[in-house]
């Protein structure tokens, strides 16, 4: 029985709950611990990886040894959880998955040094809103998604070079101070 048939027979009554819960926790829990943890492998022989990245003011902010504070960045596609310092695989693809119920951004500010982050944001990226190209990489001076509205997801882009890329919204950096640090590796 294919996945989608399976989960209709047991919404109409086929399947007891217990058996449905035992499955969901098996695929990891599905919510409940801040979403499906999404560690994507690589396509066939030849294709990139594409690493998945959410963005939501919703996720609690983080406090990072290294980079400082970071907020409303998660690695995978989630909708809540603790903001994280990104780590991508350097050369792979890379999404934006707005998780949110406002617009926003995931912008290159440029690279971290510490827990120093440039401000204010219209100083460092000229782009704002506007996006780059597909196929960009983050690394990229005045690098911009452009808007990401509610429930949308990016372009696809590059993830760039091994560094340590710092990443913001445009609507969200100077008020919320929505950022992070980008391990690229």
């Amino acid at each position: 029985m294919r996945f989608a048939s399976f989960f209709k027979h047991a919404l109409t009554g086929g399947i007891p709950a217990s058996v449905c819960g035992l499955l969901l926790a098996s695929c990891g829990g599905a919510y409940g611990g801040g979403g499906i943890n999404y560690n994507p492998s690589p396509g066939p022989s030849g294709s990139k990886m594409t690493q998945p990245v959410s963005l939501s003011l919703a996720f609690a902010p983080f406090t990072d040894a290294t980079y400082g504070t970071v907020f409303g960045f998660m690695n995978g596609v989630v909708s809540s959880g603790t903001s994280q310092v990104i780590h991508l695989t350097a050369g792979a693809n890379v999404i934006f998955y707005n998780t949110d119920t406002k617009p926003h951004t995931a912008s290159f500010l440029g690279m971290a040094s510490g827990s120093t982050y440039p401000h204010p944001f219209a100083s460092v990226n000229s782009m704002g809103t506007s996006p780059s190209p597909a196929g960009t990489s983050i690394d990229t001076t005045n690098f911009s998604t452009g808007t990401i509205n509610a429930g949308s997801i990016s372009a696809t882009y590059g993830a760039g070079a091994a560094g340590f890329d710092i990443l913001g919204s445009s609507f969200d950096y100077d008020n919320a101070n929505m950022r992070t640090v980008a391990v690229v590796q």
